[in-house]
């Protein structure tokens, strides 16, 4: 049963994969990544702009918007990249995983900070992906929020949680760097400009660990090849995603020089 489901599911998304506009190219052993940074930020002021006025309009008590004017919010994105298509059949533990990040989402994923002064708020994940998953997986159906559930679920969320210093912020402290998660897998990836060397930053360890090492000790194969499908929770009671950690191998060495140009 699990394996046809993959079957159907990679058949699905492995005809989408032609389709990326490219903004992530290697040169020899360089991959350079395009990082839209003006795009990504009016993307995330729009998103937020839309819950602040709704939340706003229905009164909803002790909520952002009734504390804040919006023009005095301050917004931090963290682009949030899956895997290519392809990676179900290409990749493997032996492989440099940055070949099989997709740095052009069709999809802008990020994380939205949202900060007044040096105070984090709260944050928000645009656009839903619980949305985003039911709409390419439930194909014979139209997927969408009820009234209720998006002001519980959206607008009774969006308020204050305990105060957080940006001060204590890895992304802030080291804000010459390149910060980016990988959907459904934990972790707050930097990408060190000067040595182009690419790390995970994990809320449990004080040491940072190459994406590689961390990947393949800590993520496994299987589920590399299962979120690439576009799938980060389990399939009709089939466990998915559990971790098989590579073993026993002889990986090939990490060749990638990332350099991220802002645009």
């Amino acid at each position: 049963m699990e394996k046809i489901i993959i079957l159907i599911l990679m058949f699905f998304f492995y005809n989408c994969s032609f389709c990326q506009y490219q903004t992530s190219y290697v040169v020899k052993d360089t991959l350079f990544v395009n990082f839209k940074n003006e795009f990504y930020s009016k993307i995330a002021n729009d998103s937020i702009k839309k819950i602040y006025d709704q939340q706003k309009r229905l009164g909803v008590s002790n909520g952002i918007s009734s504390k804040y004017r919006f023009e005095d919010l301050e917004f931090k994105s963290i682009p949030i990249y899956t895997f290519k298509k392809n990676s179900y059949l290409l990749y493997s533990c032996k492989k440099d995983i940055l070949s099989f990040i997709d740095f052009e989402n069709v999809i802008i994923f990020q994380k939205v900070i949202i900060i007044k002064g040096d105070i984090i708020l709260n944050f928000l994940i645009t656009p839903n992906i619980d949305i985003e998953t039911a709409i390419n997986f439930d194909l014979n159906k139209h997927y969408g929020l009820s009234k209720s559930d998006y002001e519980n679920d959206i607008l009774n969320n969006f308020r204050e949680i305990s105060p957080i210093s940006i001060k204590n912020e890895i992304w802030f402290r080291r804000k010459h760097n390149f910060f980016f998660y990988l959907m459904g897998i934990d972790g707050l990836f930097e990408v060190e400009k000067e040595s182009g060397k690419v790390f995970v930053n994990l809320s449990y360890s004080k040491e940072r660990l190459p994406i590689n090492q961390y990947i393949r000790q800590e993520v496994g194969e299987r589920k590399i090849k299962t979120l690439s499908l576009g799938y980060y929770s389990d399939i009709m009671g089939c466990d998915l995603l559990d971790n098989q950690n590579c073993q026993d191998i002889n990986p090939e060495p990490d060749g990638f020089f990332v350099k991220v140009e802002y645009k």
